[in-house]
C-alpha cells in the first residue's frame, strides 16, 4: 500500500468519502496542480475531479488558485496541519453545542413520571416476563389465571411456593371453576398448600399479575371451543403439553411499569377477591357456565 493509499484509508475512517481522499490526498502529494494531474495520480475520473475539487473548495479544504492568462485552473490544497487543527476545533465545538441539547432534553424527560408500557407476543417470551416480575416481588403478588395448568407451564408454581415462604410476603392466588375442574389441575392445588387460593364465579380468559403494586401484566389469549371441551377431560402431562403449545402465537401480554395502573388492576383483583371462596370452602355451582 503507498502512502497515498494510507492517507486515502485514514481520511475514510473519518468519514471523507472514497473521492473526496483520493483527490485531497494526491493534491497534498502534488501541490499546486492542475485537475488532469490530480485525475492520473488519485485514479478519480477525469469528469468527476472537478465536481469533487469545487466541493472540497467549498469547505475551505483546497483553494483555486488564479491560472495564468488562457491556462487551465491551478488547485493547491490547504495545509494538512492547519486544515486538521480548524477541524477539531469545529467538530469539538459541534460536539459540546450537542451534549448540551442532550442534556437539556434528558432533563425534561427526567422530570416526567416514569412509564414503561409494552406489548408482548408469545408464551415463551409471557412465562419468561411472568417469572421475572415474581422473582422482583419485594411484598406482595396478586396473580389470577384461569387455569392452574398455566402455573405449570410457566415454571411459575416454584416461584410462588418460594415467594409463599418469605415471612410476611403476601400472595393471593384467584382462578376459576375451570381452573380445578380435572385431576391434574387438583394436583396442582395440591401442591400450592399451603398457599391462598380462592375460586371466582366469574370466568375470565386472562392472566392478570400485579406485583407491589407497581407493576402490572395482563395477559389475553384464545382458546378455541374445541380445545376448551378438551381441557375438561382427565388429559396426561404429555397430552395438556401438546394442547396448550398448539396456542402459543394466542398468548398477548401488556406489561406495564406504573404505579397508578397497577393500583387500579390491584383493585380490580381485590373485588374479584373479595367475591370469591377459598377452595377449601368451594362448592361448585352446578348452573355456571363454563
Amino acid at each position: 500500500m503507498s502512502f497515498i493509499d494510507e492517507a486515502v484509508e485514514k481520511l475514510k475512517d473519518i468519514g471523507w468519502s472514497e473521492y473526496e481522499s483520493k483527490t485531497y490526498s494526491a493534491l497534498v502529494s502534488l501541490g499546486r496542480t492542475t485537475a488532469s494531474q490530480i485525475a492520473k495520480v488519485s485514479q478519480v475520473p477525469p469528469n468527476r475531479v472537478y465536481q469533487i475539487l469545487d466541493k472540497l473548495k467549498e469547505k475551505n479544504i483546497v483553494e483555486d488558485v488564479q491560472p495564468t492568462r488562457g491556462g487551465p485552473r491551478i488547485f493547491k490544497p490547504q495545509d494538512p496541519l492547519k486544515l486538521f487543527n480548524d477541524l477539531k476545533v469545529e467538530y469539538n465545538t459541534k460536539i459540546e453545542v450537542a451534549q448540551n441539547e442532550l442534556e437539556k432534553l434528558k432533563e425534561r424527560v427526567d422530570e416526567k413520571p416514569s412509564l414503561s408500557t409494552f406489548t408482548i407476543i408469545g408464551r415463551k417470551e409471557l412465562n419468561n416476563y411472568l417469572l421475572n416480575l415474581a422473582d422482583s416481588a419485594q411484598n406482595k403478588i396478586m396473580l389470577a389465571v384461569d387455569t392452574l395448568v398455566e402455573l405449570k407451564y410457566s415454571n411459575l408454581i416454584n416461584k410462588i411456593k418460594e415467594k409463599h415462604k418469605v415471612e410476611g410476603f403476601e400472595l393471593q392466588l384467584l382462578t376459576m371453576p375451570r381452573g380445578i375442574d380435572n385431576i391434574y389441575e387438583k394436583e396442582i392445588i395440591e401442591e400450592l398448600d399451603p398457599c391462598d387460593v380462592n375460586i371466582a364465579e366469574n370466568p375470565f380468559g386472562t392472566i392478570l399479575m400485579v406485583v407491589d403494586d407497581e407493576t402490572s401484566l395482563f395477559i389475553n389469549y384464545g382458546i378455541h371451543d374445541d380445545i376448551k371441551s378438551q381441557l375438561k377431560s382427565d388429559l396426561t402431562s404429555d397430552q395438556l403439553d401438546k394442547l396448550y403449545l398448539e396456542r402459543e402465537k394466542n398468548y398477548v401480554g401488556f406489561y406495564v411499569h406504573d404505579k397508578d395502573i397497577a393500583i387500579m388492576y390491584s383493585k380490580l383483583f381485590k373485588l374479584a377477591w373479595d367475591e370469591s371462596q377459598p377452595y377449601a370452602d368451594y362448592i361448585p355451582n352446578e348452573s355456571t357456565d363454563d
